[in-house]
């Protein structure tokens, strides 16, 4: 009897994991492309197994043309899932693995179906080859890529197979032909509440923008800034053939798309992909919404990663991003603003001067105001140590602003004139809390120019807070009349005239 149930024993256990590992089955969701794969990995093995891995090819060819079989990839059953699968699970902080070759060529083929791999940009070599390209041909992640790691083809090929895995797992969830809601719906899903990208904390992003800008970066960490995620979100966008908005707000940028329905529809990736009205990122100094193309966003990359050289006085370094950024946006007035700056930071004086010349007088795109600090650099109303306190990064910590606005002070004592020293001594008055100085400190600026629609709006606000009616009103009239000339009226501007009658009447 005792050796019948040592024989007995292995079947038991045979039937006891088969009834395991096809509980385990039962319990994964028939479009959770990840899991099905995970679950092949772990049971090839068994029917169930290869059940999942049957469900898996399902699912990538429930949205290709030309199916795709096991029997077209010979070496299958040679290639390590566990890696590209980490890619997909992996916890924040974690990098990205970087692939075997092997590995790279079964994701190249499983995903190309995907619509990137029409682009002319996505054969795109080097970044030459993409500055030749028109904007609707560019293949945003492979510039951006490129951008960072130059030949390094091996570096590159793995972070767009991690990006053409998280498109599938999209699409694996999607119906044949999916309207743009649903598209939009999924890739919100699975980059803020599968994947976990996350806004960085101001402690961490401040010290580290570079980290949480740049997009391999922003894979490996699954924390990222404005730019950062949008760069990610538009690279899965282009991977589902879907067209979005790029929207740039002065110091922001979110996307938009218009529905079947014919609404507009906001994407703030600061805020897992949700609706935010467009007249909510208007404000007084911001009219107007200015739309890039995509060639554009690359030109962006740049700037932002011109910031981290410049925030560490690398000057230099910082001149070359810059110089990068303008081969995408020759225009582009912040772009030149920023170089002129970094060059006389560089000791580089007349090249600066060049610089800030072609920009003097002239606003950024959707701003209805010119930046001061080059203007009152040309005209001789600061110096270079002015420049370089405006733009000192401050931590937001009281002994920070405090430093800073320590710094301002004595260059405004030496230059009264300096205009955006003078706005930015207020500002630091405000972020302490401390009204009256910040109103006493903008009536010194009214004196010296009292054409600033931003310094008018802080003043009739700051009159209104101290019930001094004839002052708010003077300057509530002075405001109004700039902004006409700018046929601008925002609607912060229109309560303030409710604010005002309503105190005239309680005086």
């Amino acid at each position: 009897m005792q050796k019948i149930l040592l024989f007995l024993l292995p079947i038991i256990f045979l039937f006891a994991r088969k009834e395991e590992v096809e509980a385990l089955y039962s319990q994964i969701e028939t479009d959770n492309l990840t899991k099905l794969f995970a679950f092949y990995h772990l049971h090839s093995d068994t029917e169930f197994g290869n059940s999942a891995l049957d469900s898996a090819f399902s699912l990538i060819n429930k949205h290709r043309e030309e199916k795709i079989a096991l029997t077209t990839i010979p070496l299958f059953h040679r290639i390590d899932l566990g890696s590209f699968l980490t890619m997909l699970t992996k916890q924040p902080e974690e990098k990205v693995p970087k692939l075997e070759k092997e590995q790279i060529e079964f994701i190249e083929k499983i995903s190309s179906h995907l619509h990137h791999h029409q682009l002319k940009g996505h054969k795109a070599k080097n970044i030459k080859e993409v500055l030749a390209l028109p904007s609707h041909q560019v293949d945003l992640a492979r510039a951006i890529f490129l951008s960072q790691y130059g030949d390094q083809m091996d570096l590159v090929k793995s972070y767009e197979a991690s990006l053409d895995l998280f498109a599938l797992s999209i699409l694996a969830r999607l119906p044949k032909n999916p309207t743009k809601d649903q598209t939009i719906e999924q890739i919100s899903h699975f980059i803020f509440y599968e994947m976990l990208f996350r806004f960085p904390p101001h402690s961490l992003w401040i010290k580290d923008i570079d980290t949480y800008t740049f997009l391999p970066s922003i894979l490996d960490s699954r924390h990222g800034v404005c730019l950062g995620v949008s760069i990610l979100y538009l690279s899965l966008a282009q991977r589902l053939g879907i067209d979005l908005t790029i929207c740039t707000p002065p110091g922001h940028i979110y996307l938009s798309y218009t529905n079947e329905a014919g609404e507009e529809i906001n994407i703030e990736t600061t805020a897992r992909g949700i609706h935010i009205p467009t007249k909510r990122y208007l404000s007084i100094q911001t009219k107007e919404i200015e739309h890039k193309e995509l060639k554009e966003v690359i030109g962006l990359y740049h700037i932002n990663a011109a910031s981290v050289f410049w925030h560490g006085d690398r000057y230099e370094k910082a001149i070359d991003q810059y110089e990068a950024a303008l081969k995408y946006m020759p225009k582009d007035v912040l772009t030149q603003t920023l170089l002129g700056f970094n060059c006389l930071l560089a000791g580089k004086e007349a090249k600066g001067r060049y610089y800030l010349g072609q920009i003097k007088g002239k606003k950024i795109a959707g701003s209805i105001t010119s930046n001061l600090c080059a203007e009152d650099f040309l005209n001789g109303d600061v110096g270079m140590e002015g420049i370089q306190a405006i733009y000192e990064s401050v931590d937001e910590t009281r002994e920070s602003i405090i430093h800073k606005q320590k710094e301002l002070m004595k260059i405004v004592e030496k230059h009264p004139k300096f205009r955006d020293g003078i706005f930015h001594i207020a500002t630091t008055w405000l972020q302490l809390g401390r009204k009256k100085e910040a109103l006493q400190v903008l009536e010194g600026y009214h004196k010296i120019d009292s054409n600033n629609p931003i310094v008018e709006y802080y003043l009739t606000y700051l009159n209104m807070e101290r019930l001094k009616q004839e002052q708010a009103s003077r300057h509530y009239k002075k405001l109004c009349f700039l902004l006409a000339q700018e046929k601008h009226m925002p609607d912060g501007v229109k309560d303030m005239k409710k604010m005002l009658k309503m105190q005239a009447l309680l005086d």
